[in-house]
């Protein structure tokens, strides 16, 4: 036992010499702390444009919350439907909607047919979020308008002109929109640190499973490195004495010590910038993700018996966990066809853990 520890202590010395290694971590640091700081200094602002074919009150009122609007998604004012249609077509904005000719009087009548014209290019995954934004503005206004009339149709108020009954309105259901009162919701069941707090976008939570992807990256490819390793103590024949039981030790060994030496660092650089919060759950994740690492080169290594077949295989199998995972692009997403070719590397399967 004594023996095995001390040459299990130099195959760790000399994983650590490997130039390699020390490319693999260093990469891993800069990219994933890079990508973080970036994130806190990144911002994003989504055009989407709008043009007013309508002369009505309630189109008017849509408008001018649309422009008052600050967030992810701003509204762009544009004179005519022609210039709305070449700013989408050349990118200018993401996307454009057109208030038809006597669209107030016909959300008020409730005729919705071909009153609101939305223009975006093909495959624009904008259009979901616009669509949502836009048409909360629509029906927040209708509200109001449906307010005012069931208000003057009462009776109640024939002292008070039709503006002034509006303005009144307004100053009471604007109030009441933005503290609840007008709709809200009830979250039953939910943790206490979450009661009567509001949670917020953060451009972080989109691309910290690209950060992840990365880690996830490097770990593999510390296993491709570790298997190599084997290739050559087996032709130097450092591993002609032992037995096969112990060769084959020896190559889960040799692919597990690069493995682990770099998913220590991931774990502390994941923790460290944020992008993991729970140590043990962490720390569980890596370990499966470890172990189908290890098996999956051990099973390489086994049905591939020359190295240079396996070295040149290596830069196919990273193009795959690239291309196939859902971790990254995900191509499988744009053709079903594909869906199973990233199931064949470990870095799909760590998006599933």
């Amino acid at each position: 036992m004594r023996k095995f520890l001390t040459w299990l202590r130099l195959l760790f010395k000399r994983q650590l010499k490997k130039i390699s290694m020390y490319v693999i971590l260093a990469v891993l640091i800069i990219i994933c702390i890079g990508i973080r700081y970036a994130a806190q200094h990144f911002s994003v602002n989504i055009d989407i444009g709008v043009v007013n074919q309508d002369d009505g009150n309630v189109s008017a009122m849509i408008e001018k919350a649309l422009y008052e609007h600050n967030g992810l998604v701003t509204f762009v004012k544009y004179e005519n439907r022609s210039e709305l249609v070449a700013a989408v077509q050349s990118g200018k904005v993401y996307g454009g909607y057109v208030f038809k000719p006597e669209f107030s009087r016909k959300l008020l009548e409730g005729d919705t047919e071909e009153i609101i014209e939305a223009l975006a290019t093909p495959n624009n995954i904008i259009t979901g979020i616009s669509n949502e934004m836009f048409f909360s503005f629509v029906m927040k206004e209708l509200s109001y308008e449906e307010l005012v009339q069931d208000t003057i149709d009462t009776g109640l108020f024939k002292k008070l002109s039709e503006e002034e009954i509006r303005e009144e309105l307004r100053k009471y259901y604007d109030v009441n929109l933005a503290n609840g009162s007008t709709f809200s919701l009830s979250y039953e069941n939910t943790p206490e640190d979450y009661e009567g707090k509001f949670t917020s976008i953060d451009i972080l939570d989109y691309i910290s499973p690209v950060i992840v992807g990365l880690v996830g990256l490097m770990i593999f490819i510390s296993g491709l490195c570790g298997t190599i390793n084997y290739y050559d103590d087996r032709k130097n024949g450092s591993l002609i004495l032992l037995k096969p039981i112990l060769k084959q030790l020896i190559a889960v060994i040799e692919i597990a010590i690069p493995v682990f030496i770099v998913t220590i660092a991931g774990i502390f650089i994941l923790i460290g910038t944020g992008m993991e919060q729970s140590v043990g759950g962490t720390v569980l994740k890596y370990v499966l993700y470890d172990f189908i690492v290890i098996i999956y080169c051990y099973i390489l290594k086994t049905i591939i018996r020359k190295k240079e077949i396996f070295i040149s295989l290596i830069p196919v199998l990273i193009l795959m966990s690239i291309l196939f995972c859902p971790v990254f692009t995900n191509v499988a997403s744009m053709s079903p066809a594909l869906a199973s070719a990233g199931k064949a590397v470990p870095l799909y399967w760590l998006y599933y853990i």
